[in-house]
């Protein structure tokens, strides 16, 4: 049976003073932390970590005296490494340091999660599916796990089990901004465009974003005139600079490429808020 999932729900990047403290109990194990000192974000670090206070060097006990720590406290400080190493984009590091992270603890459902998405930029989406699959039998009621796993299913087109996927993620979290957008696209892309549109509104975004996020998933689906007849709802709609631009750009992918579905990766607009870090 699966231990318990430990979790921090959302999965935010180091802080400079939680660098510091990871880095005194790692001295204080015995280990040499080799993370740059970066700021990584708002990390919150377990509790045992968080109460650590290291000692005046006058005062410090020996390696001897210290009190082991444990498979939980291992796993968490090979999860803080990882998470650094991703910010200096050493994915290969990160990787190496999340199978260490479930190896001293497989209760650790956030190296699982991690390394799904890692594995998934790397474009090996069937390991990725793999460690989705092993987290999920952490955290069945993870909605941000069920949206990033419909994404790696959407990519393989496995678009029946993307949707189930989705719909799941937004009955845990009905307000989940990018799982409305992902859901739209894999609407959109299967003809169900009103469906599609419906979505992309749920998510907070406005008419003339929507049509442009329509107009990209028809146009990965051939659907050319479809896709052009969006991008002139759209430019009517918003004369905002940057969406200009981006539907100039789309126009041009829209007459210049000859396979869409290889088309260069591109983000769908949502809104004025910038969509959840995976």
């Amino acid at each position: 049976m699966v231990g318990r999932w430990r979790s921090n729900e959302r999965l935010p990047l180091l802080g400079g003073v939680a660098s510091k403290r990871i880095a005194a109990v790692v001295l204080a194990a015995g280990c040499i932390l080799l993370a740059g000192c970066q700021n990584l974000g708002t990390y919150r670090p377990p509790a045992w970590m968080g109460s650590f206070r290291p000692a005046r060097p006058s005062s410090v006990a020996s390696a001897s005296s210290m009190k082991p720590l444990t498979a939980e406290q291992k796993a968490d400080m090979q999860f803080a490494l990882g998470r650094s190493a991703e910010s200096r984009g050493e994915t290969d590091v990160a990787i190496q340091a999340y199978r260490e992270a479930v190896k001293q603890d497989d209760r650790h459902g956030d190296a699982y999660h991690r390394l799904a998405l890692l594995y998934e930029r790397k474009g090996d989406l069937q390991q990725a599916d793999s460690f989705y699959a092993m987290a999920l039998e952490r955290a069945s009621q993870n909605p941000e796990l069920h949206c990033d796993r419909g994404y790696c299913l959407y990519l393989q087109g496995k678009f029946s089990e993307a949707e189930a996927s989705y719909l799941q993620a937004l009955q845990l979290r009905p307000e989940f901004a990018r799982a409305h957008v992902n859901y739209g696209l894999l609407l959109a892309r299967t003809g169900r465009d009103d469906e599609a549109l419906h979505q992309f509104f749920q998510a907070g975004i406005s008419e003339s974003q929507a049509r442009f996020n329509l107009a990209f998933a028809m146009l990965l689906e051939n659907r050319t005139r479809d896709a052009r007849h969006q991008l002139q709802l759209a430019r009517r709609l918003d004369r905002n600079p940057t969406t200009i631009q981006r539907v100039d750009h789309l126009e041009e992918l829209l007459t210049t490429t000859q396979h869409p579905r290889r088309l260069p990766a591109f983000e769908p607009l949502a809104g004025h808020q910038p969509q959840e870090q995976r």
